[in-house]
Order: structure tokens, then sequence, then C-alpha cells
């Protein structure tokens, strides 16, 4: 919710969601998140989506790790296809890396499954 939501205020205010984020992270605690920031959308090739394609950027911290994310997609007749996936994190010290990919998977095909092919059914209470 929260990056989707900083994605309509960069659109708003006419920036680019990337530099967008990189203006919020300019202070010494986020050094590490704009470090992680930097890291997704130079390996993503931000800014140079294929034809056709668009590129989506996240950036958050949680359990006091930094992540980021940049999503290419492509949609067609309604259909999205996702074409490449970059994550980075910084974790601290990785006492497990092996741990540590396999939860940056298994976030990453839960958060995909849910934008994709999930779906939500609430029933109103009587």
């Amino acid at each position: 919710m929260l990056e989707g939501f900083i994605d309509e205020i960069a659109r708003q205010v006419g920036q680019d969601p990337y530099q967008f984020r990189r203006s919020l992270l300019q202070h010494e605690r986020a050094r590490r998140q704009l470090a992680v920031l930097d890291l997704v959308a130079a390996k993503s090739g931000w800014g140079k989506a294929s034809p056709g394609h668009s590129l989506g950027i996240a950036a958050f911290e949680g359990f006091g790790s930094f992540i980021g994310t940049v999503v290419d997609i492509s949609m067609k007749d309604k259909a999205v296809t996702i074409h490449k996936v970059v994550t980075a994190i910084d974790c601290g010290v990785a006492i497990h890396p092996d741990n540590i990919q396999a939860q940056l998977e298994g976030g990453m095909v839960y958060g995909l499954a849910l934008c994709c092919v999930a779906r939500s059914r609430w029933r109103t209470a009587q």
C-alpha cells in the first residue's frame, strides 16, 4: 500500500518514482535503504524499459533489513507478463545466506501471486 501511494505522489508532482524515493532518503538514517534502492535501479536498468514494458520499483525496511525490488512487466489483452524481477537486500551480517535467499524468493512469489492471480473474497457481515 505505502509503495503504491508513493508512486501516486511521485506521479502527482511529475517526478520519476525512483528519483522521488531517492529524494525522501536523503538523511543519515536512510543510508542503507538508499544504497539498496540505487543498486536495484542500476541492476534493473531503471529508466530503460523495453518497448511495451513497464518498470515498477519499491523499497522498504522490514525486521532490520532494507529491501528493494524492481519488476519488469508487460500487458497484452489484460494479461500481465512478468519478464524480470530484481531484488536486493541489506540485512547486515548474513549468518545463513541460503535462508535469506529463500525468504526473498518466497516473499517475491507470494507478492507476485497476490498481484497477479490470487483473489480476496469479502463477505458482508449480516
